[in-house]
């Protein structure tokens, strides 16, 4: 994943060894879901997902990437 803090935009990578589904969605610190940015069953190999985040503050959030039983969340950081 691309170094915090980002502006105007930023981009998730990740590589997957199997098919599996995955998720990815982002979180403002209330909990409350922002964006779901992948939601779907993906095939091995190496995927880039962009956000351009609109209409947000700038402020702290959370990413949370899904794939199979693998899951992890960071923080992102978005200043405007």
């Amino acid at each position: 994943m691309r170094a915090n803090p980002f502006n105007p935009a930023t981009t998730f990578e990740y590589q997957l060894a199997y098919a599996t589904h995955v998720s990815l969605k982002v979180f403002n610190l209330s909990g409350q879901e922002i964006a779901t940015l992948v939601d779907e069953v993906q095939v091995s190999g190496r995927y880039q997902k962009r956000w351009e985040p609109e209409g947000l503050a700038s402020g702290v959030y959370l990413y949370r990437l899904t794939a199979g039983e693998f899951s992890e969340v960071r923080r992102l950081i978005y200043v405007r």
